[in-house]
């Protein structure tokens, strides 16, 4: 492993902990008479310390009679590590050097 695949990983491997360490947050509610859901983001949080319930304003007391669950928008934390995951692969093999394409039989010099 050369350098700049060195500095990439590191990078890469940090971006994907951080990513982890700070996930969005949905907030669904569930209302049963009639039957309905209602999800809306409430941003990144530690997730050692989920957010707040908000219960200050007009809003949240219509809501409180709706069950609600706070939970990590899974979805979205996959996509983020995909996304992090699949450009450090390609250019994790872009900074090969030519040495170690000869030795893979990848380099047509």
């Amino acid at each position: 492993m050369n350098r700049k695949q060195k500095i990439l990983l590191l990078v890469s491997v940090i971006l994907f902990i951080t990513a982890g360490l700070y996930p969005n947050w949905l907030k669904k509610y569930e209302d049963y008479e009639p039957y309905r859901t209602y999800s809306e983001p409430i941003g990144r949080h530690l997730i050692f310390s989920p957010p707040p319930t908000p219960n200050s304003d007009v809003i949240s007391f219509i809501k409180s009679r709706l069950t609600s669950f706070t939970f990590i928008n899974i979805t979205r934390l996959l996509i983020e590590w995909a996304i992090i995951v699949f450009p450090t692969a390609v250019l994790f093999f872009i900074f090969k050097t030519t040495e170690e394409k000869n030795k893979l039989g990848l380099s047509h010099d």
